[in-house]
């Protein structure tokens, strides 16, 4: 995983954990504020947006579902 990737949801988890593809987000404590800022970020990174009803936290479960739809967005 990228460490630009882990570096910016490190920057708004508010535990210090190991970061990979299979990190649940419920490990990491991200509330939904912090979500969309992450992913605001994240959108810059990967250079494409989310609808509204993606921004959902609870859509995803791990670090790795969440990774795989910008993937997917960003081809």
């Amino acid at each position: 995983m990228d460490k630009r990737v882990i570096d910016i949801i490190k920057r708004y988890s508010s535990r210090d954990t190991e970061i990979s593809p299979v990190t649940n987000f419920s490990e990491l404590q991200i509330d939904s504020l912090a979500f969309v800022s992450m992913i605001t970020e994240l959108e810059e990174l990967y250079c494409t947006t989310f609808e509204d009803e993606e921004l959902d936290f609870t859509l995803y479960d791990t670090i790795g579902d969440l990774l795989t739809l910008f993937e997917q967005k960003s081809k």
